[in-house]
């Protein structure tokens, strides 16, 4: 029951929902209440009291308590606006996930991400190639900027490029999540999730060329085959994307981590804090894109070196994948990597997915 139930709040949230979306609705509500399905009261006391679970999830589990605490606390005296603490709760709250289902049989959880990716990316284009839109309208401008829209593009490219016997169903599936992946990425104009994507692709096929050179030949010529018609749209998407570099930049990102070091406190703002951001014009905002200075100045001095210690920390469990599987590997590291250096992502369901997905492979490699 608790499984489905997660199963169907990750479906919900991708088919009618966002990774941040402006207003609570009902899509939101039926996300909140299938994961209180999911989790219980119980699993979620059991997860912080039980001394059975890896050293990553240990520390986890110390980083979650602290900053659902001390923040708390400096945002009430502070006097914050609930609504905006609230706000900034919501995603801390959903980190939670990796420490109540370590231990269970998630198998069809990547198949879950991968579809759920597709339909952010899908929801995206549909506006743009037509005047009509897929399921639930909700905050259509940041659906391609999704961690599981990259997860999404290479799992795809994962299962149309497998060098074991499979069905040409999953083949066919897997080339239409990774071309609506990049198309989403590309129009939305995402340079980092795209260059990075499709530098994953190309190691991908790098790999299974030295196992099957034959297959992964063909499927190299059917992908150039595919590409020669929207060639043009291609090389139209790089050069937008050179000016862009060349007007932007890397929007002020620098400035941004440095102007939040000069705010710096030893515990922060706390939790509801606004502050102007050089990355978005010095308009007032909850976030930074930067997982790291977005502690840094919620929480402090403190938080920032916890949430450096928390990106070494699930950085280096996601690299150990990689042994295994470099197909899933990639496919959890790069949107880790992105979402967790220069975009907000981090403050996503997605984000906790991909860390509960994380802790799910390392948990079978260590059982293998």
């Amino acid at each position: 029951m608790r499984i489905h139930a997660f199963y169907a709040a990750i479906i919900l949230y991708a088919a009618f929902s966002s990774p941040t979306p402006d207003h609570i609705r009902w899509a939101e509500y039926g996300v909140a209440g299938l994961l209180i399905i999911a989790v219980s009261i119980r699993g979620g006391i059991v997860s912080m009291i039980s001394r059975d679970m890896p050293t990553i999830l240990s520390y986890h589990r110390i980083f979650w308590i602290y900053m659902m605490a001390i923040p708390l606390v400096v945002g009430i005296v502070n006097g914050f606006f609930i609504q905006d603490i609230i706000r900034d709760l919501i995603p801390l709250t959903v980190l939670i996930l990796p420490l109540c289902f370590y231990k269970d049989d998630l198998s069809h959880l990547p198949t879950i991400m991968a579809i759920s990716g597709g339909l952010f990316a899908l929801r995206y284009l549909l506006p743009i190639v037509s005047d009509s839109t897929l399921l639930g309208q909700g905050d259509l401008l940041y659906l391609a900027n999704a961690p599981l829209v990259v997860f999404a593009t290479l799992m795809g490219f994962n299962w149309l490029s497998d060098v074991k016997p499979t069905w040409i169903s999953k083949r066919l599936i897997g080339f239409i999540l990774c071309t609506i992946g990049f198309a989403a990425m590309g129009l939305m104009m995402q340079r980092a999730p795209l260059i990075l994507s499709a530098t994953g692709c190309l190691i991908i096929l790098g790999t299974r060329a030295l196992q099957k050179p034959v297959q992964s030949l063909i499927i190299t010529a059917i992908i150039s085959i595919a590409l020669i018609p929207i060639f043009p749209l291609v090389m139209d998407m790089f050069q937008t994307g050179l000016e862009k570099t060349m007007a932007v930049g890397w929007n002020n990102r620098a400035e941004e981590f440095k102007s939040v070091i000069d705010q710096s406190t030893i515990v922060g703002h706390g939790w509801g804090n606004m502050w102007q951001s050089p990355a978005v014009g010095d308009m007032w905002v909850r976030y930074t894109h930067n997982m790291i200075s977005y502690y840094w100045l919620k929480s402090g001095i403190i938080g920032a070196i916890l949430a450096f210690l928390f990106t070494i920390a699930w950085g280096w469990q996601n690299i150990k994948i990689f042994r295994q599987d470099i197909a899933m590997g990639l496919a959890l590291f790069i949107p880790f990597v992105i979402h967790a250096t220069l975009y907000t992502g981090f403050k996503t369901f997605d984000f906790a997915l991909i860390l509960t997905l994380i802790i799910l492979c390392s948990r079978n490699q260590n059982a293998s």
